[in-house]
């Protein structure tokens, strides 16, 4: 035993077990509200003695902890050491909204209790023990941090992504620190962790800067449906109410059209809860099969997926808040809302309302949005069909499907067109459509298919994709991995290959993984109409969102303000710079008042969700620039240090611009879409805006 284990005193504490039974069931209870899995984990650990609690020998006495013999705080001042630590690798800008503290190790937690009470920052710990975890949360009340929204406890290293997923924005600082005794008796650990949270950060920075580019459609299309996010129920509402049921996500792949496909999903239908995509309807539909589910998440009018579809006065109908009105429209027997994770309308209304939705990492992609559904359910069995995210043999959609014959052909010269013909084509075309013309519809086409690429497929063979679809692949993949309590069968026979997936035809899955004699239809009926029949509407909604909207306008208008003040600094500043190549007095007192503009526009975006989405482009960019001091140093100048300052104050006079410009677009859309929003709260109450398709 080393010289560091051999000092560890006997523990000697006065918990009784009812006590420590009491603490861990209330911090489990906590924990349960963000990781269930790992609650249930700690709940049924069994103690083997590594964990023990022992008196620290400072003059204090504080309860300190060993791990296989070894302390996992310092042997005589575990408080004093949290203090000095957090101090030290938590410097105050990292103390604040928009920063990210990721933790190697709780102990005894005297080092997140800390961060948690001296900042803002959201907080993910990564303790790898969990017999440390159970000893810790028996003795110790935990409740209020570990139910918080901004922690997040995490034992394993592939749930690290997972949690970073809930917390990351484009822009927010990330500091990594550990607890001394694990840094240095676990660095490779720690080495494999970072590079997990170095994956993660980068295929969530890449995900949301796609995000970027539809923000502003997506955020109008919410604003107009704002009355119907009110009023339609968060779909959270079914986590874990068909747990370990087998599901079925119905995509519109070729491969749909499989012998025995449609058929085995049509003998099994009662014994499956079947989450359908918009653009599989109608094949599901000519089947007679009616899934319990059909989920919509597009901005563009795509109401006609459902167009003559005969079930829809008995389909469940799960939206986007930005999902296109006219699909709102839809008269079907109930309609809830899918909200996503770090979605700008679902946190504007969350903010309003002072209610957390259920969130969900939508990744773009409705056949995701499905499966997060089922998961969400607490299905154990997820078989995917139709979800083939390429094109084999050429084959683009199933032949039942609302997009049917669409296929790729390859020409003479070996370029790609599509083969599809006109009057096919037409029926996607005019007003309130996906496209304007046919025109306008073949150039889309034409540039898509040029970026077409190669993607494994099913048995291995190379197959043709979009760029896109092959995103949304590791979309699947990502949430597969991190969500590993769920089991998913890829049963797109000869579609792409998504890893962490088992790989079977639908009929082989069934037979392999078997259907429980269970009756999921049935459940879903009455988990849902005694949901809908229960349920009370928020209160005061109405009155609420409208209070939000006139609290985002002031700001908005002082954004405009400020953002006119500083163009006209800047222009003035810009052009002195250039005539006079120094930096006389009067430049540096506007530079200063730039700075501080800077400093109160940082100020009035900070928890303005709304405001930040719809100026996104602008306040990512001019984000950068918020702690990039101007330079004002009388003894440096030389040629390129007044040229950087000049290129600075260039971009900051454009950045103001954008910001005075968004700001007033952003201000006549909160006018435009609210003009007719209700002015009181004498509502159609939820359970019967949903129960009666006429009403919707």
């Amino acid at each position: 035993m080393s010289d560091q284990q051999s000092n560890v005193p006997e523990a000697s504490l006065d918990d009784t077990a009812t006590l420590k039974s009491r603490v861990l069931a209330k911090n489990l209870d906590a924990l349960r509200q963000h990781n269930e899995s790992l609650a249930d984990q700690i709940d049924a650990v069994e103690l083997t003695g590594k964990a023990e609690l022992f008196i620290s020998g400072g003059e204090h006495e504080d309860i300190n902890i060993a791990y296989d013999g070894v302390p996992l705080h310092d042997i005589d001042h575990p408080f004093e050491e949290a203090y000095v630590l957090f101090n030290e690798k938590v410097p105050p800008k990292y103390r604040d909204h928009g920063s990210i503290l990721f933790m190697f190790g709780l102990g005894l937690g005297y080092s997140l209790k800390r961060a948690f009470v001296e900042t803002k920052s959201l907080i993910i710990v990564y303790e790898p023990h969990l017999e440390v975890l159970r000893t810790t949360l028996e003795i110790a009340d935990f409740s209020d941090i570990l139910g918080s929204p901004r922690v997040r406890l995490v034992q394993e290293k592939r749930k690290v992504m997972w949690a970073i997923t809930q917390f990351y924005l484009v822009g927010d600082s990330f500091q990594v620190f550990a607890l001394p005794v694990y840094e240095a008796t676990q660095a490779e650990v720690l080495l494999d962790v970072l590079r997990e949270v170095k994956s993660s950060l980068y295929a969530n920075r890449i995900a949301q800067q796609t995000a970027i580019m539809s923000l502003e459609e997506a955020t109008d299309k919410a604003l107009i449906n704002m009355a119907d996010l009110v009023r339609y129920p968060d779909v959270g509402f079914l986590h874990n109410q068909f747990k370990d049921m087998p599901g079925v996500v119905v995509s519109a792949g070729p491969s749909l059209d499989k012998p025995g496909v449609i058929e085995s999903l049509k003998q099994y239908r009662d014994k499956l809860i079947i989450a359908c995509v918009g653009q599989a309807a109608k094949t599901l539909d000519k089947h007679g099969i009616v899934p319990d589910f059909v989920v919509i998440l597009e901005t563009k009018n795509v109401a006609n997926q459902l167009n003559g579809v005969s079930f829809l006065d008995q389909v469940n109908l799960v939206l986007l808040p930005q999902t296109h009105e006219a699909v709102f429209d839809l008269p079907t027997k109930r309609k809830m809302i899918s909200f996503g994770h770090k979605d700008v309308p679902s946190m504007w209304l969350s903010k309003a309302l002072g209610k957390e939705f259920h969130p969900y990492p939508h990744n773009g992609t409705v056949s995701v949005t499905a499966m997060l559904l089922l998961q969400n359910l607490g299905c154990k069995n997820i078989f995917l069909l139709g979800q083939d995210l390429a094109f084999p043999e050429g084959q683009m959609y199933s032949k039942d499907s609302v997009y049917k014959n669409r296929r790729i052909k390859t020409l003479d010269d070996g370029t790609l067109e599509e083969d599809w013909d006109e009057a096919e084509a037409s029926k996607f075309v005019g007003e309130g459509h996906l496209y304007k013309n046919l025109e306008e519809q073949k150039r889309v086409m034409k540039a898509l298919l040029s970026r077409l690429t190669k993607c494994k497929g099913w048995n291995g063979e190379d197959l043709y994709t979009y760029p896109t679809y092959d995103t949304f692949r590791k979309a699947f993949e990502y949430l597969i991995k991190v969500n590993p309590d769920s089991h998913v069968i890829n049963c797109s026979e000869g579609g792409a290959y998504i890893e962490y997936c088992e790989h079977l035809p639908f009929v082989e899955a069934l037979q392999k993984h078997g259907v429980p004699d269970v009756h999921p239809k049935r459940t879903v009926e009455s988990v849902l109409g005694q949901y809908y029949q229960e349920t009370e509407p928020f209160t005061d909604p109405y009155s609420k969102v409208m209070d939000q909207v006139h609290s985002d306008k002031g700001v908005l208008q002082a954004i405009v303000e400020l953002s006119t003040e500083g163009c006209r600094h800047a222009e003035t500043a810009v052009k002195e710079l250039g005539r006079k190549k120094s930096f006389s007095n009067s430049l540096k007192s506007r530079m200063k008042a730039i700075q501080s503009l800077n400093d109160e526009l940082t100020r009035l975006t900070e928890g303005q969700p709304l405001i930040n989405a719809y100026l996104q482009k602008e306040i990512h960019v001019f984000s950068k620039y918020y702690d990039r001091k101007l330079t004002m140093d009388q003894e440096n100048m030389e040629d390129d240090v007044v040229k950087a300052t000049e290129e600075n104050l260039k971009t900051t006079l454009m950045l103001f611009k954008a910001l005075s410009k968004g700001g007033k677009q952003l201000t006549d859309a909160l006018e435009n879409h609210f003009a007719t929003f209700p002015s009181s709260d004498q509502s159609v109450p939820v359970a019967m805006a949903n129960s009666n398709p006429s009403a919707v």
